[in-house]
């Protein structure tokens, strides 16, 4: 969201099991910051952490791809790599490499010797890791093929 009077602008990422929330100032800047677990309770958690947010009537928002979509009409819609990609940058010019690691997904965005992206990959298996976890904590159902 883009504060009106500042040019703050607020980056919001919803992800499976928690909401990150990020405030920048005009010149780019972090200046405030706040993620919560939302315990499959987004909308109260989401509303919560805005509510703390340190600007008055934002004007606009990013939302990063995917879950913010379903909780906002309105904004910029960012591809979750490029976020990832344009962040790190911010910091690091010439990263080598960005692991991510989510509620379900594991990535790692690779750089070339430049610098510039290479390629990504993540973990293929996910639906069957979420079920051998499912199994570990539940021993009593049975699902044969996720155990292979």
């Amino acid at each position: 969201m883009t504060d009106m009077g500042t040019g703050n602008t607020v980056g919001i990422d919803i992800g499976t099991v928690s909401i990150a929330l990020a405030l920048i100032d005009s010149t780019g800047q972090l200046t405030y910051r706040d993620s919560c677990l939302h315990n499959g309770n987004i909308h109260a958690a989401l509303k919560t952490m805005l509510g703390k947010l340190p600007v008055q009537q934002p004007g606009g928002f990013g939302v990063v791809a995917g879950k913010g979509r379903e909780f906002f009409r309105a904004g910029v819609e960012v591809n979750e790599q490029i976020a990832l990609i344009a962040g790190v940058k911010h910091f690091v010019p010439n990263p080598g490499a960005i692991i991510t690691i989510g509620g379900e997904t594991f990535g790692l965005i690779l750089f070339d010797r430049q610098g510039h992206y290479h390629k990504y990959v993540s973990n293929s298996a996910a639906p069957q890791a979420r079920a051998h976890f499912w199994i570990s904590r539940h021993p009593g159902w049975d699902f044969p093929a996720a155990r292979n």
